[in-house]
């Protein structure tokens, strides 16, 4: 049975555009559930300006708490040099750098345009040097577009070949930030990819702002992608796309793969049981989907289970 490693990026994603405050003894909490649930791999936080982003002040306890677990992949979004020296001094060991394939998406993001971002880059590699054991994954976004702004594959491709020639980094995650991706162009960009890249490492980050989220993550699963990155409960959203709607969901995904007959290795009873909790805890500020929930949960015990 092919195994399909799916890495819950609640933590971050899914919290990075929650103006509330969740207290840190909640995210440990959410954490520990994701974990028992059986999710091998997390993206803890995101090392930027607490005074920009408050949700994320808390990162380096995060990282600390996250010490007390073996065996589990712990990862940490960093945009720049100091948030990468940030993340390696509270002793995580998997960098996630993130920049866009759109000019415009970048700026706002990260307010850098995509060679300062590269230079960025440069200076997080350099560091690396020095750091035993340090890792990193790059996060190119807006692969299939940004609104107003389109992407072109052979923009992605460029940014793909300067990294991969230049610093030797062969970890990518692309990512369908504004949800315009439909499963025609999932394969496209797989085929392209793999024509000029023999020796990367990648997988896919879909948002479902036109419902198609699922649909592209089946298509890759059916070209041999089988790494993919998603929220609980499909929370999340980029701040800076214009009615941004959330991630994937990753108890969808766990439902779906499973009957397809992958194994995801997630325990979808427990994982229901964790989102259910968290949306209950924080419904005043995040979409419920207590429904979604329940019906999942009476299929699993009818028979229709994993």
């Amino acid at each position: 049975m092919n195994k399909i490693i799916i890495a819950d990026v609640t933590l971050r994603d899914g919290l990075q555009n929650i103006g509330d405050f969740i207290a840190t003894s909640d995210k440990i909490k959410l954490l520990d559930g994701l974990i028992s649930s059986g999710i091998k791999e997390v993206e803890l936080t995101s090392l930027v300006n607490p005074k920009i982003v408050p949700q994320f002040s808390d990162a380096e306890e995060l990282i600390r708490y996250s010490k007390t677990y073996r065996d589990i992949k712990f990862k940490a979004l960093v945009p720049n040099l100091r948030g990468a020296q940030r993340a390696v001094g509270a002793g995580l060991k998997e960098l996630v750098f993130v920049l866009s394939a759109s000019e415009e998406h970048n700026k706002s993001n990260v307010n850098m345009t995509i060679t300062e971002s590269l230079v960025q880059l440069k200076l997080i590699n350099e560091y690396l040097k020095n750091c035993d054991g340090v890792s990193i994954q790059v996060d190119i976004s807006t692969v299939f577009g940004y609104i107003g702004n389109d992407v072109e594959i052979d923009d992605v491709m460029k940014i793909v070949e300067h990294i991969s020639s230049y610093y030797e980094i062969n970890n990518f995650m692309f990512c369908d930030t504004t949800g315009l991706a439909i499963p025609a162009q999932v394969e496209e960009l797989i085929g392209v990819i793999r024509n000029n890249f023999k020796d990367i490492n990648f997988g896919f980050h879909f948002h479902d702002t036109y419902g198609c989220a699922m649909a592209n993550a089946i298509k890759a699963v059916e070209k041999g992608i089988y790494y993919f990155e998603s929220s609980i409960g499909g929370l999340g959203g980029c701040p800076f796309v214009v009615n941004a709607t959330g991630n994937i969901s990753t108890e969808d995904m766990v439902w779906t793969f499973e009957r397809m007959g992958f194994d995801t290795m997630i325990n979808l009873d427990r994982l229901l049981n964790v989102a259910q909790t968290f949306m209950d805890r924080y419904n005043s500020i995040v979409q419920s989907r207590s429904k979604v929930f329940n019906r999942m949960r009476k299929n699993l015990n009818t028979g229709g289970s994993q």
